[in-house]
């Protein structure tokens, strides 16, 4: 029939994602499929992991599957790689969890909504974390964005107290870098180096630098200053 042909999720038009909608969205993908996730929200709150991570692997797929494999969490189909670490011998070594309800959630979450966004949003959706991030933890670890207007004016600060050549004669550390944003401005990244508390931090620079972000990838770390 014609409502059966044209009413399925493939022929409805779906919303779109972009830089001043992801925010919100968050929030209904935290409503509608957070909790079908098989995970302990509330451990995994204390050992730094959160939510937004999932999210973002969720909205940055295509078919089901993350696109950048540099991301805390990523979504392989039907279920989710994240913590990736290094072990002993050198092999690497990620935690793995799926879905409480065979994905359907999920499923129906992601048929109203198109993704992923269009790439030209990709960096500042991703740069962008600490909006999805809950306010007690932003507070707790100073998981701020710093807006730009800062940025060039601790660029003014630094040609002032230094001279106008301070990148060629001083290293540049910033020490609570969160996703970098702080360092933009800045072009000899032989001397420009970023730590951070939190682990999916470092994986978002990791991103951005794949993406064109002006660092070194092994300048970049994790760090409790």
């Amino acid at each position: 029939t014609f409502i059966k042909e044209n009413l399925t999720s493939e022929n409805i038009s779906k919303i779109k994602i972009d830089k001043n909608n992801f925010v919100s969205i968050y929030h209904k993908w935290n409503k509608m499929v957070k909790d079908t996730i098989s995970i302990d929200w509330n451990l995994a709150k204390k050992s730094g992991i959160i939510d937004a991570d999932f999210y973002l692997a969720d909205l940055l797929s295509s078919e089901n599957e993350t696109i950048s494999q540099n991301l805390f969490a990523i979504l392989k189909k039907d279920y989710y790689e994240f913590n990736k670490t290094k072990s002993d011998l050198g092999s690497i070594i990620n935690e793995r969890t799926s879905f409480k309800d065979n994905q359907k959630a999920h499923h129906e979450f992601w048929a109203i909504y198109e993704r992923p966004p269009r790439e030209e949003f990709w960096d500042y959706i991703i740069k962008r974390r600490d909006l999805l991030v809950d306010q007690d933890v932003r507070e707790r670890k100073g998981a701020f964005f710093t807006p730009r207007i800062w940025v060039d004016k601790a660029c003014e600060y630094l040609s002032k107290t230094f001279g106008e050549d301070y990148e060629e004669g001083y290293y540049i550390w910033d020490l609570a870098g969160g996703t970098g944003n702080l360092l933009a401005n800045f072009t000899n990244k032989k001397n420009i180096f970023c730590s951070t508390l939190d682990k999916a931090d470092i994986d978002v620079i990791h991103e951005r630098i794949k993406n064109g972000a002006n660092l070194f990838e092994n300048h970049v770390f994790q760090f409790d200053f």
